[in-house]
């Protein structure tokens, strides 16, 4: 079984069988994430930006219709609010 500790201290967890746990894919904080992400390349895939602009945008770069990442965040924190535990 592999070690459950990375360089950087990230810790990968894994299930009884030894089997990679992906449940944090389901949380609200990674689909945010993955959302950003999207929303930062203008909604483009990667295949699909890379022929498009043919590089990553920059860190504080912004491709997509919004103005810029405070606009997104706003409007899509409003459509998927996070979960209240």
């Amino acid at each position: 079984m592999p070690k459950n500790k990375k360089k950087g201290g990230k810790v990968n967890s894994y299930l009884p069988n030894g089997k990679k746990d992906y449940s944090y894919r389901s949380t609200w904080k990674h689909k945010f994430s993955r959302a950003r992400n999207k929303a930062q390349r203008g909604g483009l895939a990667k295949a699909e930006m890379m022929s498009k602009y043919g590089r990553f945008p920059k860190k504080n770069e912004w491709w997509g219709p919004e103005r810029d990442f405070e606009e997104w965040k706003e409007m899509w924190v409003a459509k998927y609010p996070p979960p209240t535990e």
